[in-house]
């Protein structure tokens, strides 16, 4: 009877044993699958956009200058992209019988080679940086993407986006004058082309000046087609909390 005992109790304490070496097994693999998921996964693709005006470049700066010294994080400014496309694209443009066509076609060509160009860029990085930055409104996310962004649209008062907005097109046109001047004398452009010229030159593809009811229009335009791509509608200083934090 005694010696059933013995066994018993030996039994239990060899059970009680394989269950914690097993428990602490258990964590110490969590503990290097998070490791690992943390060091070897490129855990973060995050995508803003927003309309002209709307802050993205001064938002991709305050993100620059938050994590300065972060060689692990990869920055794309993808209007910087399609403008150098567009430049591309238009240079080798038939002339078409109105604006509304080139403009249309122009749109289409452009935004596709400038998917294809950031698709590239992250086909080549995708193992190389903890995070990849994409600011820019040009650059199309399809459904089918095979990455997983976060999508963030920034959403600020219309009526101080426009006033920035109409000062740097302003600006940009003092500066650019004299190229503007160039275009407008090219009696080798014809002239409906001649005003995608200049709109590429001062970086913006909307009509300048225009009245604010027009582009009030254009903002919830916009705002309504981001939200039907499942971007998160927020301001630029939740934005930045967001990525900093997470």
């Amino acid at each position: 009877m005694d010696n059933y005992i013995y066994f018993i109790l030996l039994f239990l304490v060899l059970l009680i044993i394989y269950y914690f070496i097993k428990d602490n097994k258990n964590i110490k693999d969590n503990k290097e699958n998070k490791e690992n998921f943390r060091n070897n996964k490129n855990d973060r693709i995050i995508h803003i956009s927003g309309i002209s005006g709307s802050g993205k470049n001064y938002l991709l700066e305050k993100i620059k200058i938050y994590f300065r010294g972060n060689n692990k994080i990869l920055y794309i400014d993808s209007d910087e992209i399609w403008n150098k496309e567009s430049e591309k694209i238009l240079n080798n443009f038939k002339i078409l019988d109105n604006e509304i066509e080139i403009g249309k076609k122009l749109d289409y060509l452009s935004n596709k080679k400038t998917t294809e160009e950031i698709d590239k860029i992250l086909e080549n990085n995708k193992n190389n940086y903890k995070m990849i930055i994409i600011v820019g409104h040009t650059y199309k996310i399809f459904k089918n993407n095979k990455y997983n962004f976060e999508k963030y649209y920034i959403n600020e008062n219309k009526n101080i986006v426009y006033k920035r907005l109409m000062k740097r097109n302003f600006e940009n046109f003092l500066i650019n004058k004299d190229y503007v001047m160039q275009i407008l004398n090219d009696d080798n452009i014809n002239n409906i082309m001649k005003p995608f010229y200049i709109r590429l030159k001062i970086r913006n593809m909307a009509p300048f000046p225009c009245n604010f009811l027009e582009f009030q229009d254009i903002y919830e335009d916009f705002l309504e087609m981001y939200k039907q791509q499942n971007y998160n509608i927020l301001s630029q200083d939740e934005i930045f909390n967001l990525i900093i934090n997470n």
